[in-house]
Parts: C-alpha cells; structure tokens; sequence
C-alpha cells in the first residue's frame, strides 16, 4: 500500500514538472497564443463595435474561427487590414 503511494505521488510530481517545463517554453507559449486568437479577433471585433453584426460563429477551436457576418464587406475588409498592420 505504501508503494502505490510513493509511486502515486512520484507520478504527480514529475507531471506536473513536465507541465510546468512544457508551459515556460517556446513551444507551450506558441500553442498558447495561437489558442487564443479566436478571443483575440473577438475582442477586436467588439472594440471596433462590429461585434454587432455577428450572426454566427462556428468552429471556434485553436486558431481557425468561422464568423459569418452582416453588413458591408467594405467594413470588415478595411478591419483585416488594420488588425494585421498591429
């Protein structure tokens, strides 16, 4: 019983390391910011005030997010360019 035990905690602990190392590398900073560019272009989106105009959104996983929109094409094609220049 006390084996498990030791053999319990030793596996928690070097999980928890590898997650701790995975997470301050370059690799677990990339995959972070890349899972948050759904939320990055939402928030751009409502900062402009074009959040409005969101009917749907779907496939919202990682970096890919298919938004389909209502208004002027013009609008949101004049946004893209102003939020990749940033």
């Amino acid at each position: 019983m006390e084996i498990r035990k030791s053999l319990g905690l030793f596996i928690m602990v070097v999980f928890f390391t590898v997650t701790a190392f995975h997470t301050c590398s370059k690799e677990g900073k990339d995959s972070t910011y890349k899972s948050q560019g759904g939320q990055r272009l939402l928030y751009q989106l409502n900062k402009e005030g074009l959040s409005k105009n969101i009917k749907e959104i779907n496939g919202f996983k990682y970096y890919k997010i298919e938004i389909t929109l209502s208004g002027d094409k013009e609008i949101y094609q004049s946004f893209l360019e102003i939020i990749t220049l940033r």
